[in-house]
């Protein structure tokens, strides 16, 4: 139960996200916005949404986002978060997710939204999440997982054939050119550029690439050769 706790500090902390690792580093960016992939997920019961994408694009920042919008309207035990790289085997996950449904009992809840953070890092975890499905536990709920887009991930949704319900597919990618200029407040409707301008704006998007953290002209190479 505690690590239960510890990954969803907003049961206990109203002032949770003023120690959210992921928060932190977003306010502290100078350049910083709203992912738009979040407006795309189904939060029609029931979903299995799935949200693929590199590492460091911002797929957990925009999740603890999404999180702190969720709050505003709901029961804060109704929203769960796994990281599911802190698990040795499956018997760790089944644990946790039985205990949050104890607890959501407990609190009278009657559908939450369940967020599973970086699924891939777990063998054979769908087993889990079908088993579950198949028995109607989740059949009042929203699930989002996520992973990173590799072949094995982007096959993930083909493991859940007829139990998605209203889910998506989602990949979430690095900024566009459009999209660079757009978050630096370089685009505007009237706003007409000279070659050089733009030119010189390209070669800055070339050099920094269109990652949150290095359009902040943070290094981010040692992280993308680790995937």
């Amino acid at each position: 139960m505690e690590i239960l706790f510890s990954q969803n500090p907003w049961w206990e902390n109203k002032e949770w996200e003023e120690q959210d690792k992921n928060l932190v580093e977003f306010r502290e960016m100078k350049i910083r916005w709203i992912p738009k992939w979040i407006e795309q997920i189904s939060f029609k019961p029931f979903s299995l949404n799935f949200i693929v994408g590199p590492r460091q694009v911002g797929k957990t920042t925009g999740l603890k986002l999404l999180i702190k919008n969720l709050l505003k309207g709901r029961n804060e035990f109704s929203v769960f978060y796994l990281d599911l790289e802190i698990f040795k085997d499956l018997a760790e996950l089944r644990e946790a997710i039985e205990e949050y449904f104890k607890l959501r009992e407990k609190k009278s809840i009657k559908n939450s939204v369940i967020i599973l953070d970086e699924v891939t890092s777990l063998k054979e975890w769908q087993r889990i999440i079908k088993f579950y499905i198949d028995t109607g536990k989740f059949r009042n709920d929203v699930i989002i997982a996520t992973g990173s887009s590799t072949l094995k991930v982007l096959k993930c949704p083909e493991s859940f054939p007829g139990r998605r319900g209203y889910g998506k597919d989602i990949e979430v990618l690095p900024l566009s050119f459009k999209e660079f200029l757009e978050v630096n407040n370089l685009l505007t409707k009237h706003l007409e550029f000279k070659k050089s301008e733009l030119a010189e704006y390209f070669n800055l998007y070339m050099e920094r690439g269109g990652y949150p953290k290095s359009v902040n002209n943070i290094n981010i190479s040692k992280d993308l050769t680790q995937l």
